[in-house]
């Protein structure tokens, strides 16, 4: 078995979390949860129910600093107990439909001197989508601009129609889910990790526009598959206060991402921003 450690961010969803840290346990993985200072008793249930498990480390952040800043509690406490050669990422809302979908994956890593990060085909809820979304194109700054402003959109397209492999069934793509994937250890540190100048969203997009910087690559493995049951977050943007949070977070780490990474002129991201919160309102009204 590869040295691999697994990093599962909680976030009021501790039932979820107890189920993926119980099977890969069983699978024999080293796990570190890191609970984001959920509102519930997430802590308290956690802390008890992961005790029990082998290889498995709970940790409760001291601070809710975003999705980047809580991984990267967990990837750097797991680097300091062990030198892990890979360090997969896991949302607790994440299933395993193979036992060794996690070792396949390292080893088409492992193959591949170029390829930095892989994932799987997933399975959205129920329903295998067309254009899968475990990969995305990186978009340039005139397709972000349009991407999200109203019917212009269709001019964009973010989801490959068609993912081609190599004789390894590798897929090389722009960008991975931030929901489930695995780097090799050398290059997510050679980056710096997750960019924690994000709070929500854009994390993928900031990691494959530095990745591709080193001349490296991004990858689906076709032959593994698995479960992304998103049902509970699709559920909360049915909440008007909830979906203005996210729109705000998502408005902010575009922000970051085009003027810090990308570095576009500050008047390319305020026509941005224009029309992205524009079309925001208004599908805000309407819905």
């Amino acid at each position: 078995m590869k040295r691999t450690a697994i990093i599962i961010l909680n976030y009021n969803t501790s039932e979820q979390t107890i189920y993926l840290a119980t099977t890969l346990s069983t699978l024999g993985y080293y796990i570190v949860v890191v609970d984001n200072c959920s509102t519930d008793d997430s802590a308290d249930i956690l802390s008890r129910k992961l005790n029990l498990l082998n290889n498995c480390k709970f940790l409760c952040a001291t601070e809710n600093g975003g999705y980047a800043k809580g991984n990267n509690i967990g990837i750097r406490y797991a680097l300091e107990i062990k030198d892990f050669d890979y360090i997969a990422i896991m949302n607790p809302d994440i299933e395993l439909l193979h036992d060794e979908t996690i070792e396949n994956l390292c080893n088409a890593l492992e193959q591949d001197e170029n390829l930095a990060g892989i994932t799987a085909v997933t399975i959205l809820n129920t329903t295998l989508e067309k254009i899968n979304p475990c990969a995305c194109k990186l978009l340039s700054p005139r397709e972000l601009i349009i991407s999200d402003v109203f019917l212009l959109n269709k001019m964009v397209t973010r989801g490959y129609k068609k993912l081609t492999g190599n004789n390894k069934l590798v897929a090389y793509v722009d960008k991975i889910q931030g929901c489930f994937f695995i780097m090799k250890r050398k290059c997510f540190e050679e980056i710096g990790f997750f960019d924690e100048n994000t709070f929500l969203y854009f994390e993928e997009d900031i990691i494959a526009t530095k990745i591709r910087q080193k001349g490296l690559r991004l990858g689906v493995l076709l032959s593994e598959t698995v479960r992304h049951n998103h049902g509970i977050k699709d559920g909360e943007m049915l909440n008007k206060n909830k979906r203005m949070f996210y729109n705000k977070c998502m408005l902010d780490s575009k922000k970051y991402y085009m003027l810090s990474i990308l570095h576009v002129a500050p008047f390319v991201w305020r026509i941005s921003y224009i029309l992205d919160f524009t079309t925001r309102k208004i599908k805000d009204i309407w819905s």
